[in-house]
């Protein structure tokens, strides 16, 4: 007969990740996307994504929507001088 076990898991405040461990999911949350603290471009104000390519087969692009024109073919950014506060921003 299969037992049952009580596991604890440790989840980021800013997403969904979840680790075993708190020392892990810590150091994940000082890295994390999604967390203001690193005016990453996923919580920003100017970063949105959009439609383009041909309307039977659409592409999705990452753009920065700022005065600074910055290109984001690379990935998104971190540490970023124009970042603002968006609505993704927690």
């Amino acid at each position: 007969m299969p037992g049952l076990i009580q596991v604890w898991r440790f989840y980021c405040d800013y997403c969904d990740h979840s680790n075993a461990t708190l020392k892990a999911i810590t150091a994940h949350e000082r890295t994390c996307w999604r967390n203001p603290q690193r005016r990453a471009c996923l919580t920003c104000e100017h970063y949105c994504i959009v439609e383009c390519g041909h309307p039977d087969r659409p592409e999705w692009r990452e753009v920065c929507d700022s005065d600074a024109d910055i290109p984001l073919e690379d990935g998104i950014i971190h540490n970023c001088w124009f970042w603002e506060a968006g609505c993704n921003a927690t």
